[in-house]
């Protein structure tokens, strides 16, 4: 098992406590209840549709765990990044691993989802 990089990890930890600062906004008692419930016809639903219910709620049912794992990974192959350098993330939901890393890198994003409400939710934590 590969060991952690120290300051890449407490730099993952700061991040999750932004992430549960995020979370705690969107908590909701059931959220899958609230998926499901919202959801009238299944069967003409589209999948912005869905991202759309889902933004409502994303932040709160998303794992820490995966929030975790993907923020060390990312924050691993920044060391490699040129200043100045822009991304496009694709599918970027409410855009939490981008706000975050715009704080700590000269990166510039760019960020789109299938959902416009994934969109809108980036720009109301921002």
């Amino acid at each position: 098992m590969k060991n952690l990089d120290p300051k890449i990890a407490n730099i993952a930890k700061n991040f999750m406590i932004f992430v549960e600062s995020v979370r705690n906004k969107f908590q909701t008692a059931n959220p899958l209840e609230y998926l499901t419930f919202q959801t009238k016809d299944i069967d003409s639903a589209s999948i912005a549709e869905g991202w759309n219910k889902a933004a409502k709620i994303w932040p709160a049912i998303e794992s820490p765990d995966n929030y975790s794992i993907t923020m060390y990974t990312l924050l691993e192959h920044l060391r490699q990044i040129k200043k100045g350098e822009k991304w496009l993330s694709l599918g970027s939901g409410p855009a939490l691993y981008e706000i975050w890393l715009s704080q700590l890198t000269d990166i510039e994003f760019y960020t789109t989802d299938i959902s416009p409400e994934m969109c809108k939710l980036s720009e109301d934590i921002q």
